[in-house]
């Protein structure tokens, strides 16, 4: 047998190989069988030879045997020269790493010298220690991975001694690519462990994200030891701007926009919005902030008093400390007109809610009301300007109005006709309609009025009992939705005006109409009725239906809001209700959809907020879940799906947070709309630097070394790197030639030996 080679880095291992076929048991089996065999002849045997002597022979006979069934089974002696299992170091020295390590102010070292000193003290210890249990590579990287080629403790320990952050290999940092060369390089001999000691900031090439799947699935375990200030600078930006692009005079516009604050965590912020025509502020609103990373939507709600386009800036208070103020601010552009809108006011009897709207929208000069009475006297349409003595039936009369608004109407004192261009009013030429319950006629009645049953946002079947229900006394509650529709802001906040809905008149009447239809939203609820299905009853609900909007009442009674404070509260609620209501068929044109992007540049992983806008028509015969792609150079089209807007109803939203740098046009995927709208475009900007981000990823770091079944370190923690390595497999070197046991001119008379012995010692003792 050949000598075993051992010595501290590599040594030789050896092991026998056979050809043998045969089963494990039937070898086994055929042993025993040979061995009970020859015990069993020579126990037998009639010789004068006694059993000592004939044992030897059966041992001889043995041994014959079982040298020609290594012969047969061509047996070989292996041999496998091995080394000890690699350890990559890689050591970051990009720009970053030359920032202030934090710690004692006292001993101001920079991150890459804080690396440094984990290697270095006590005359490289850990280096030292290493070398007896791996190979170790070391490697420094920056904008590449430059391999240390040294051989003993104290060329290495000289080496990183002599790393410095200067250069322009330090511009940028390609830690991801280094880790993956890592794993891939030597011809698939995979490390035990891969040690980087960075602030895990990479500008360039592939991200830890990218690498983490790859060493996951090769076994390799990430040891990270972390260095840099874990809390980022404080910074305080705004995003996600979300606002209607067009308005009436005195209308009010919510402006949704969100507050993202970072190392905040008990400050103040307030964002205001300023006219930037007059500097005077619109709204503002204070965010007090919880957490470190905060995101904090924001709905702030604007009355433009002028006419024509008018600009409000939203800004956030710059903080203490805030190196970038210029995400503080944002823009938009609000086109503002001064149209009248055209009110068709139409009762079935003289109740008080039409009394008091009627006179409400007779002072207001921002409409134009035509008011008609079912039950009025002879004289009614000839004392009172507004009035008229019949409706106007045919289609094109109706389109001279942009809302309609029907109180308790009798169906069957109109002809079919007119119920039939009410509806084509709404669907095609997108005028608004009201349509507002009360004890005679509607809901009831409108069961079989085919026309109205489509527009209603209620299932007209569902209602009770005809006459409605009387109450001791109930406040309307409102949904989430509606406590962002802009027409049900009462004061100057959402919280101001959320306080208001609590306080005003309560309610004594309502129709008892169960059932939402599936496209229909509740605006507000009865606190406590519900329906047969346990959901709260809806009494403000709205839907569109085609181009138009439709408002379902089922209380009669808004005009108790005037109790002591006149009409504040009621004329509020009705002036932002009509115009709202007025807005598809007098500010949105032609334009069905349109795609809306809140920025033209974005920064590598900032989240890009995409929209699209949907006219009533549009948005009333969508049937399925419209998706936006994003098409760019180089890379794969990427489908994004939208969702609903709780800022705007007629607009679609959605958020992008991955995508990597280019030029990308956006548009809407596949079918679904009748006009497709212009493409967007934005730009996703390159890595700005290794200085723009000085804080440490730890979040990244942690998930590499958590998925690779590795360790993450701090600095003030990193002494428990050493102990926490993997021993490691040694790594095979080579194979050497196998050694022919079977093949041996020694086998052949070892075996002749067994047999001339044998013969011998029978002859010796007469034995045949």
């Amino acid at each position: 047998m050949p000598d075993q080679s051992i010595d501290a880095a590599q040594q030789t291992q050896w092991q026998l190989e056979t050809h043998w076929t045969w089963a494990p048991w039937f070898t086994v089996l055929f042993v025993v069988a040979v061995v009970l065999g020859v015990v069993y002849l020579y126990s037998r045997e009639n010789s004068p030879a006694g059993p000592v002597y004939r044992g030897l022979l059966g041992v001889l006979r043995l041994t014959t045997i079982a040298l020609v069934l290594v012969m047969l089974s061509e047996l070989l002696l292996s041999a496998t020269r091995s080394g000890l299992p690699r350890l990559v170091v890689l050591l970051d020295t990009s720009a970053s790493m030359g920032l202030e390590q934090p710690g004692d102010a006292r001993s101001r070292e920079t991150r890459l010298q804080a690396a440094r000193e984990l290697f270095l003290t006590n005359n490289a210890e850990l280096i030292e220690q290493w070398q007896q249990t791996y190979v170790v590579d070391f490697a420094a990287v920056a904008d590449g991975t430059q391999r240390i080629e040294a051989g003993d403790t104290a060329e290495i320990a000289e080496a990183l001694a002599n790393l410095t952050t200067d250069g322009t290999q330090a511009s940028q940092s390609r830690l991801g690519d280094a880790v993956a060369g890592a794993i891939d390089a030597r011809q698939g001999t995979l490390p035990a462990a891969v040690v980087i000691a960075t602030d895990g900031r990479t500008t360039a090439g592939r991200s830890l994200d990218e690498v983490r799947e790859l060493a996951r699935r090769r076994g390799v375990p990430i040891y990270a030891v972390g260095y840099g200030a874990t809390n980022a600078p404080p910074d305080a930006r705004l995003t996600n701007l979300l606002a209607d692009r067009r308005a009436f005079v005195d209308d009010l516009v919510a402006i949704g926009v969100t507050l993202e604050t970072t190392s905040l965590a008990g400050k103040s912020i307030t964002v205001k919005v300023r006219d930037t025509a007059t500097g005077n502020v619109a709204a503002e609103q204070t965010v007090n902030i919880a957490d470190d990373s905060s995101i904090d939507p924001l709905q702030l709600v604007v009355k433009p008093e002028h006419q024509g386009e008018t600009t409000y800036a939203i800004e956030a208070d710059v903080v203490d400390g805030e190196r970038d103020t210029e995400n503080n601010r944002l823009t938009h552009v609000v086109d503002v007109r001064d149209d009248q809108v055209r009110v068709l006011l139409a009762g079935g009897y003289p109740n008080y809610e039409f009394r008091y709207l009627k006179n409400l929208l007779d002072r207001d000069s921002s409409f134009k009301l035509t008011s008609y009475m079912q039950e009025a006297d002879l004289d009614y349409a000839t004392q009172d300007a507004s009035a008229i003595a019949t409706l106007p039936v045919d289609e094109q009369a109706l389109d001279d109005f942009d809302v309609l608004v029907l109180l308790d109407l009798n169906p069957r004192l109109l002809p079919p006709r007119w119920w039939q261009n009410v509806e084509r009013h709404v669907a095609e030429q997108g005028g608004g309609l009201v349509l507002v319950a009360g004890p005679r006629h509607f809901p009831w009645q409108y069961a079989s009025n085919s026309p109205i049953a489509t527009l209603s946002p209620v299932e007209l079947r569902s209602a009770g009992r005809a006459g409605g229900m009387y109450d001791a006394g109930f406040d309307l509650e409102l949904t989430p939705l509606g406590l962002d529709t802009p027409a049900m802001q009462l004061g100057a906040t959402p919280a101001e005006s959320a306080a208001i809905w609590q306080q005003l008149p309560p309610f004594y009447w309502y129709a008892s109409a169960e059932n939402l239809k599936p496209a229909a939203r509740a605006l507000a609820v009865h606190p406590t009725a519900r329906g047969a299905d346990g959901s709260p009853l809806p009494l403000v609900a709205t839907q569109y239906v085609g181009a138009g909007r439709v408002l379902y009442h089922g209380v009669d009674s808004t005009w108790r809001w005037r109790f002591r404070v006149g009409d504040v509260f009621f004329a509020r609620y009705w002036g932002q209700t009509l115009r709202q209501l007025a807005r598809t068929k007098l500010l949105e044109g032609n334009e069905a959809a349109e795609i809306l992007v809140d920025r033209e540049e974005y920064d590598l992983g900032q989240p890009v907020r995409l929209g699209l806008r949907l006219d009533g028509k549009e948005l009333a015969t969508l049937d399925r879940q419209l998706e936006l792609l994003l098409t760019t150079e180089g890379q794969p089209n990427r489908r994004v799906p939208l969702s609903a807007s709780r800022i705007s109803a007629g607009q679609l939203q959605a958020t992008v947070s991955d995508l990597p740098p280019g030029h990308y046009r956006v548009s809407v995927a596949g079918g679904g709309l009748t006009e497709l709208p212009t493409a967007g475009e934005f730009t996703v900007l390159a890595p700005p630097g290794e200085l723009a981000d000085t804080t440490m990823n730890q979040a990244a770091l942690k998930q590499l070394a958590d998925a690779t079944y590795g360790k993450f370190y701090t600095a003030d923690t990193a002494a428990e790197l050493a102990g926490d390595l993997p021993v490691g497999d040694r790594v095979p070197l080579e194979v050497m030639p196998p050694v022919e046991l079977w093949n041996r001119w020694w086998m052949l008379a070892a075996i002749t030996a067994c047999l001339s012995t044998e013969w011998i010692l029978r002859k010796r003792r007469a034995m045949l």
